[in-house]
């Protein structure tokens, strides 16, 4: 049958595909059941035979379904039933932290085709443990707050003495367990005297999958001194001296072995000193060094010229030998790429050799290839070996403004586009200032075959309702491996391109009245929460409001094909023949840091 998915999969190349994703990051807690969502459209009743689904985590596939559903693991599985309905989401019990990451929903429909990532966060809440409340009075004592059980690391502990802050608390280092949940230790020292008896000790815990934090509530026990138990001391004392005596027997052998085995090896060598991650386009330098010892028998043995180093290049288990960059007539390819030095020098009577390799590290050449630093002294060998593969990555390039869209219903879709980065694992999040959560976004990634690097285009929606509010803001923040820290951007409702326009205003004769109806049009706006405020040029700049002299109608919004709203503002009068009134009509909209205010001119009344 996967000969079966293998066809689909070859067929839906040949077309343009109509098939719509949709997908949502999920949030799980250890030990939980979840459903990791995917839908699929075809604009049609689904059929089974021209169906494939594939679901991988971290780039490994790990279930797929034609016929049949075959799974990586028991704990995943795939509801059978709900796939002609155009469900393809992903069953996992029993989440562990090791679910924690990247999954893709590939489905298949043949000759079409369709992929996206879906972010899954697994969390655990932390537990408190008061291990031992037993002091002894206006003695020194240290007591234990055990946190466990928590993911991700990253944890706050503080002591409150009836209900004050105690500032001289310890927070240990945090341990991590084989369930990759982590434990810490909080201690905090104090003399207990007569009158701590009766007050209240408190640990309170701090944690992001906390709502609020939780605490655990102690009174201390007085221990009698008088029945204070010598013999755990006396039994530790023992037997921390029969360990330094085995130690000391451990350590006298290992040197007598060591010392009767110096004609074995002639050499040492240290590993690769290198950069934590390599940068595309960014160089540097990995440094090796080597050591002889210069003892008569071994120096005669192999001298100066027998004693070297070398780098080599390791692509698809071919090595080439990197040259010098003083040998001219060696591979002219490598030379273009590496710089090699090497330095001989004789230091305490030992032989050492230091070697650089120097070069600008790319995705296309280097996401293949392993570096190996190799030492030569007589006929024995020596190598170190650096994994470019494990370590090359491309910055992600954020090239363009974050593109904003309405949709409909009166959402606004807010477009991130990154591109140029490596590898393709990237942790996107949106979250925007009125809605306290993270919002959910999608993620569709390309492939650039030319250099191999990646890109993603994040889609997140946002209810145009909370856009209402001027200081609203919505955040886009993205982490990459190549990263030293998160970036991110942030527009504000004032950085929405659908400003309110005024496009002109005419004046109109009431039938049957003296009255004259000035109207001014306001077009391209969203969302629709205008403000209009009518003034008298001749009256000083006055605000005018509805009243015997001034009538202003409601307005009347209208949404048009670009979703955007249009509306007409109108102000109702009995003009003075002895003057020329003007009026300005005044604009107050979201989008907008100051009002914006537009004269009529001098009014050309008609009938």
């Amino acid at each position: 049958m996967e000969l079966r998915i293998f066809l689909l999969i070859v067929v839906s190349y040949q077309t343009s595909a109509r098939l719509e994703l949709t997908v949502h990051p999920q949030t799980a807690k250890l030990g939980s059941n979840i459903l990791i969502p995917c839908k699929f459209d075809v604009g049609k009743p689904v059929d089974s035979q021209f169906l494939a689904i594939i679901w991988y985590f971290q780039g490994k596939k790990i279930l797929s379904y034609d016929d049949v559903v075959r799974t990586s693991h028991p704990r995943l599985s795939l509801n059978t039933t709900l796939t002609t309905s155009g469900v393809a989401s992903l069953s996992l019990s029993n989440v562990q932290i090791s679910d924690n990451g990247i999954y893709k929903c590939l489905v298949v429909y043949s000759p079409e085709q369709m992929e996206k990532e879906v972010t899954v966060d697994v969390n655990a809440q932390p537990k408190i443990t008061i291990p031992n409340k037993v002091v002894y009075k206006d003695q020194e004592n240290i007591l234990n707050c055990t946190v466990t059980g928590f993911y991700p690391p990253g944890i706050d502990v503080i002591w409150l003495i009836d209900g004050k802050i105690m500032q001289n608390s310890h927070l240990g280092i945090q341990t991590q367990n084989p369930d990759e949940t982590y434990d810490v230790n909080s201690t905090v020292t104090i003399i207990p005297k007569e009158g701590d008896k009766n007050k209240t000790f408190s640990c309170i815990v701090h944690h992001p999958t906390l709502q609020k934090s939780i605490q655990e509530d102690f009174q201390l026990i007085y221990g009698d001194q008088s029945k204070t138990n010598y013999l755990p001391l006396i039994i530790i004392g023992g037997l921390s001296v029969f360990v330094l005596l085995g130690l000391g027997v451990v350590i006298g052998v290992w040197f007598k072995r060591t010392k009767n085995r110096k004609d074995l090896t002639h050499f040492q060598m240290t590993k690769i000193s290198h950069p934590d991650k390599l940068i595309d386009g960014v160089e540097v330098t990995l440094k090796c060094t080597a050591l002889q010892n210069m003892s008569q028998t071994v120096f005669a043995s192999t001298g100066r010229e027998g004693f070297f180093m070398t780098w080599l290049e390791n692509k698809s288990d071919n090595e080439i030998t990197i040259p010098n960059s003083s040998h001219e007539e060696e591979c002219e390819e490598l030379l273009n790429i590496y710089n090699v030095t090497q330095q001989k020098d004789i230091q305490y009577a030992a032989l050492v050799i230091k070697t650089t390799l120097t070069f600008t590290p790319r995705v296309i050449t280097h996401k293949d290839v392993n570096l190996i630093c190799r030492t030569k002294c007589g006929n024995k060998f020596k190598s170190e070996q650096y994994s470019c593969s494990e370590n090359i990555c491309a910055i992600p390039q954020f090239s363009e403004p974050i593109k904003t869209t309405l949709c409909d219903w009166g959402d606004i879709q807010f477009t991130l586009k990154l591109e140029r980065f490596y590898p393709k694992d990237i942790l996107i999040k949106w979250s925007c200032s009125h809605l306290y959560k993270t919002v959910n976004h999608t993620q569709t990634f390309n492939e650039d075959p030319s250099n191999f690097t990646f890109s993603v285009q994040s889609d997140c929606k946002i209810p145009g309702q909370y856009l209402k509010n001027p200081n609203c803001k919505v955040l886009v923040t993205w982490e990459h491996k190549s990263m030293d820290k998160p970036e991110s951007k942030e527009l504000a409702t004032t950085d929405l391109t659908w400003k309110p326009q005024i496009i002109g205003f005419s004046t109109h004769k009431l039938p049957d009245t003296n009255q004259v109806s000035v109207k001014c049009q306001i077009t391209n706006f969203f969302p629709d929460a205008l403000k209009v405020t009518w003034f008298s040029k001749g009256k000083g700049s006055q605000e005018l409001s509805d009243g015997d002299c001034y009538k202003i109608p409601n307005i009347t919004v209208e949404k048009q094909l670009d979703k955007t709203y249009n509306c007409t503002a109108s102000l109702v009068f009995t003009p003075n023949s002895e003057q020329n009134e003007e009026f300005f009509c005044q604009l107050e909209h979201p989008t907008v840091k100051q009002p914006l205010k537009q004269c009529s001119g001098p009014l050309n009344i008609t009938g």
